[in-house]
């Protein structure tokens, strides 16, 4: 089965990068709210957090 999916993880990603690119790009200040609430209650802590 995932010898048959890999074939298409090609398609499989471009089709998660466009819902990506949908939701960021439709103007909806939700994510731009969240990040903000996110900087306001620990500031720094929102891009400090990335995994290694």
């Amino acid at each position: 089965m995932f010898a048959a999916l890999s074939a298409f993880s090609w398609f499989i990603g471009a089709i998660l990068a466009a819902v990506v690119h949908y939701f960021i790009s439709r103007k909806d200040p939700t994510l731009a709210q969240s990040i903000t609430a996110a900087e306001a209650a620990e500031p720094g802590a929102a891009w400090t957090q990335v995994p290694r």
